[in-house]
């Protein structure tokens, strides 16, 4: 849809000279707390446990760590599970470029700048396609508050979800390529016969297909599962937009994303393969759906509420988009994108609507978790069409605009502002405290409804989006200081190479990370099914299923392995040799060294070290090299030279991509269980076990390959368009 129309609100947009600096100012308003107190993070309300905390920052300080002190390429992360490949974590942030200034400095106050920088960039994007798309700059600007001041985007933030945000933030770019590609496939006839406006076009369409293509390649290194969103829903919307066109013209644009993504697809594939994700049900993959007393969220705000289920757009963004559905109902975007709606909230509600369950037994599609997170795309087109809503309303009347409507909206408009009053007053006086979510609401819909009797309403429904939604949002998240742990410092001060592991997770993930301290339990949503198996036999402690924690918990998190019995021998061969407790220890080999106000600390008697048969002469996450036992002593030699070969267990998962060589010549890394062995001669003198995934070197050239065709392209593009210049 395109509104070339002027908006009768001059004096308003020579306030707004800039439309990007109030986006940016807007953001910083909203983000204010977490700027006033730079080395603090934002935090859910009432809880105290952010993704931030728990992959994000320690994943930073682990890439800055390989890079700076071990000289190696963050290909394997030691610190958590017992071991993971973390290239090809999509959690580890290694191929999102903006994520390599965390890498650089891996503190709060650059999650903190990024998240302002991600949020400015979502309020541009959807400014810009707004303007692009013919609308005046009010209601662009509108849209691009909307957007970036979603409560639900707020929340997640809170929450630590840095891929998501960051991800989500692009997406308003990529739908704006898409839509372009409809003005840049279909020049007017009238031009068909000039080769300077036949080149001209095709330049267009490259450019912009090369533009998608590369949207949607930092949409999958920021976050692979919003991606799926994304992908989807640009997909409706190119195919609505553009509904004859050759679709197989484009196949070598989707090819070159395959090619640019490989870096982290191709080891993807492979870590699924050997992970527990595959096994996820339907209903695990429903964790979080959306509750259907949820839906009243999008009128009333669920103040402080829970991230996942979070609905409240804001009434002002809401009222407009239905005013903006109304007025372009015989669009055919607007059918579809208003349809979009009601699929996703569909979708959103999980395995007890349907959908979800139906999509979740397609191949792959099981691997996205947690269907409430559809309510994102709800939030872009509410921004859509919330535009199109205010730009009905900056007309004057005799053109078509809503000022001035029909009684029935008025009626039932105070109707709803009547009975949220009666709600908020009755209930506040039976509760006996005042219920400011719905007092809040009935005042936000008392005020749309007065500014709508307005000639320029649009100035005091800006305002009131503005003050809307900050009200909301800033209650979406606390700002904490990261708290020090004295039970990581304590075990730090330990000499030798050895794991720990906590029933009840008393060792943060940051704090563990920051101390270079090598964990055996741990949270990620990709672990390695083989090591949840021994783990769960090792602590003591079942998962009923698929789980992204292990040890998995159910309840409170600090007492609810307070019943597992650890096994001290199968936690030794992992060569765990402190258990860090809230609780006092069941089981046999443990000794209890120390407390720190109520964490115990235990020490594993039955530990028996990362190496059996040998001993650690260079450790390195990449790269380790082991003295085999007898090796160097001639006695010994002399004494073992009657066996042939012997064996050397490392206490280290066995995973695809590692290589071993003794005394220089290759030889196979076996398995030992979940553990990495290699069979020696009685003689060998050094063992070298260094991981080198060929799905990542593989990955890395086709990427590069990508990227060369890209450069190439671009490049012969622009000498060809400089010849042409010449030679007119």
């Amino acid at each position: 849809m395109r509104a070339n129309l002027q908006s009768p609100i001059p004096n308003l947009q020579s306030l707004i000279s800039n439309p990007y600096l109030l986006i940016t100012i807007y953001v910083l308003l909203l983000l204010f707390p977490l700027l006033l107190q730079p080395t603090s993070i934002a935090m859910p309300p009432h809880s105290p446990f952010s993704d931030l905390l728990i992959s994000h920052l320690p994943n930073a300080i682990f890439a800055n760590r390989s890079f700076l002190y071990f000289h190696q390429f963050p290909l394997w992360n030691p610190l958590l599970l017992s071991g993971a490949p973390f290239a090809a974590d999509p959690l580890s942030g290694l191929w999102y470029p903006p994520n390599w200034i965390t890498i650089l400095f891996p503190y709060p106050i650059t999650f903190n700048i990024l998240f302002a920088l991600h949020l400015m960039w979502a309020g541009w994007g959807m400014y810009r396609w707004a303007r692009d798309d013919g609308f005046d700059l009010i209601p662009s600007l509108i849209g691009g508050l909307i957007f970036a001041g979603m409560p639900k985007l707020i929340a997640h933030l809170g929450a630590g979800h840095v891929s998501l945000v960051f991800a989500i933030s692009w997406t308003p770019f990529l739908l704006h390529a898409v839509s372009r590609q409809n003005t840049s496939t279909t020049p007017d006839r009238s031009d068909y016969n000039s080769a300077d406006v036949k080149f001209g076009k095709t330049c267009q369409v490259w450019r912009n297909w090369l533009r998608i293509t590369v949207y949607c390649s930092l949409i999958f290194f920021a976050d692979i599962r919003w991606f799926a969103y994304a992908f989807a829903l640009a997909s409706i919307f190119f195919f609505i937009t553009t509904p004859r066109a050759n679709y197989f013209l484009y196949f070598p644009y989707f090819l070159l994303f395959l090619l640019l993504t490989s870096i982290l697809w191709l080891p993807l594939l492979e870590f699924i393969n050997l992970s527990s994700r595959p096994s996820l049900t339907p209903d695990e993959a429903g964790l979080y759906a959306l509750p259907l007393s949820s839906l009243l969220g999008f009128i009333i705000p669920n103040l402080g509420g829970f991230h996942e289920w979070q609905t409240y757009l804001g009434v002002t963004p809401l009222a407009l988009a239905i005013i903006g559905a109304i007025k372009t109902r015989r669009h055919p975007q607007s059918l579809i994108f208003i349809l979009l709606i009601f699929f996703s909230l569909w979708f959103a509600l999980g395995t007890q609507a349907g959908l979800f369950t139906l999509i979740a037994n397609i191949p792959f599609a099981s691997l996205l978790r947690i269907p409430s997170r559809a309510i994102f795309v709800v939030g872009i087109v509410v921004a859509w069409l919330a535009v199109r809503g205010a730009q009905s309303l900056s007309l004057p009347l005799s053109s078509g605009g809503l000022n001035g409507r029909r009684r029935i909206w008025n009626l039932v408009s105070v109707a709803l502002a009547a009975s949220l009053w009666i709600l908020a007053i009755g209930g506040s006086i039976m509760s006996q405290k005042l219920i400011v979510n719905f007092i809040g609401a009935a005042i936000i819909i008392t005020c749309i409804l007065i500014a709508l009797r307005f000639k320029h309403s649009l100035n005091y429904l800006l305002l009131i989006t503005l003050f809307e939604l900050l009200w909301v949002n800033l209650s979406l998240y606390e700002v904490r200081p990261i708290q020090p742990s004295p039970v990581a410092e304590w075990l730090s001060r330990r000499e030798g190479l050895r794991r720990v592991y906590s029933p009840s997770y008393s060792l943060p993930q940051n704090e563990a990370a920051r101390f270079d301290l090598q964990q055996a339990d741990g949270v990620n949503p990709m672990q390695i099914a083989d090591v949840s198996r021994y783990m769960q036999q090792a602590t003591g402690v079942a998962c009923k299923g698929y789980s992204v924690t292990a040890p998995c918990f159910d309840d409170d998190v600090r007492k609810a392995n307070i019943n597992a019995v650890p096994n001290a021998k199968l936690l030794g061969d992992l060569n765990v040799r402190y258990i860090v407790s809230e609780f006092d220890l069941r089981g046999d080999g443990f000794i209890k060294r120390d407390q720190i106000s109520s964490t115990r600390i235990y020490e594993n008697t039955l530990d028996v070290g990362r190496v059996r048969g040998g001993k650690i002469i260079s450790w390195t996450p990449n790269r380790i090299v082991i003295a085999p036992d007898g090796a160097g002593n001639v006695e010994t030699t002399r004494q073992v030279a009657v066996e042939t070969t012997r064996r050397v267990v490392l206490s280290e998962i066995w995973y695809p991509g590692w290589v071993a060589w003794v005394d220089g010549v290759p030889v196979e890394v076996e398995r030992d269980g979940i553990f990495r062995a290699a069979t020696v001669n009685a003689n060998a003198r050094e063992i070298v076990f260094e991981f080198r995934p060929m799905s990542v070197y593989a990955g890395m050239a086709l990427s590069g390959l990508g990227w060369l065709i890209v450069f190439v392209t671009f490049i012969n593009r622009r000498v060809r368009g400089e010849r042409r210049e010449v030679s007119k």
